[in-house]
C-alpha cells in the first residue's frame, strides 16, 4: 500500500485532508511541525526511504513562520512526489526563492471559484473553495519557466505543477466539501506517487 507522511502544521483542516488521502486508498501518518519550530522529529533522509509521497498541509501565519517545513522540503530528493495544499504551497515558494505576498486587506475565507483545467488525466472542473490571506503572485520571474501553472481571477496561482519535479501545489483546499473539483487534483496526487513524474497542467 502507498504510504504518505503529512506534514501538519497545526490547522484545523489537516484531519480533512487526510480523511481525503484516505480515501484515495493510501496510508497516511501525520507529523506535527508546529509554528516556530527549529526541526521535525523526523528526518527528510528517513521520510524519503520510508513514504511514497510528502503532503505538506494548510495552516495559520506567514510560511517564514515554518523554518522547519522550509528546511525538511529543501532535504527532500527532488524525484519524492510533494502535494502542497495552501500554506504547503506557500512555503514550497519561498523556499525556492519567490515571494508570498498578502492578497489585500481582507482574507479570503470560503470564496468559491470556478475552474476547469485537467491535472495529468484528471478533469478539475467545478469551484474550488479559498481559505487565505497571503498568495503567490503567477507573473513573478521564472514561475512560468518552471511551472505549469493555473492562475486565479486576481492573479494569484491557484495551482502550479513543476515541469521537472513531481511537485503538485494548489493555494485552494481540495479537502473542502464546497471544492467539487477538489478530489481528482487528490487523486492525482496519489496517482503520482506510484509513478513519480511530472504532472501536466492543462
Amino acid at each position: 500500500m502507498t504510504r504518505l507522511l503529512l506534514l501538519d502544521h497545526e490547522d484545523s483542516f489537516t484531519a480533512n485532508l487526510r480523511a481525503s488521502l484516505v480515501c484515495c486508498g493510501v496510508d497516511v501518518e501525520v507529523l506535527r511541525v508546529p509554528r516556530l519550530s527549529s526541526g521535525c522529529s523526523m528526518s527528510a533522509e528517513h521520510a524519503a526511504q520510508n513514504f511514497q509521497g510528502i503532503v505538506f498541509s494548510p495552516g495559520p501565519g506567514h510560511p517564514e513562520e515554518y523554518p522547519a517545513s522550509a528546511a525538511f522540503f529543501a532535504a527532500l530528493p527532488p524525484t519524492l512526489p510533494v502535494l502542497g495544499v495552501c500554506l504547503g504551497l506557500q512555503i514550497v515558494f519561498l523556499s525556492q526563492g519567490f515571494d508570498v505576498a498578502p492578497i489585500g486587506r481582507i482574507p479570503v475565507h470560503g470564496r468559491r471559484e470556478p475552474v476547469d483545467f485537467h491535472v495529468g488525466s484528471h478533469a478539475c472542473q467545478g469551484e474550488v473553495v479559498l481559505f487565505n490571506s497571503l498568495g503567490v503572485i503567477a507573473a513573478q520571474k521564472n514561475i512560468a519557466q518552471e511551472y505549469q501553472v493555473v492562475v486565479g481571477a486576481d492573479g494569484r496561482l491557484l495551482v502550479a505543477s513543476h515541469r521537472v519535479r513531481p511537485l503538485l501545489l494548489c493555494q485552494f483546499h481540495p479537502e473542502s466539501f464546497a471544492s467539487t473539483a477538489g478530489v481528482p487534483l487528490v487523486r492525482a496526487f496519489v496517482g503520482q506517487c506510484d509513478s513519480p513524474n511530472p504532472l501536466g497542467l492543462c
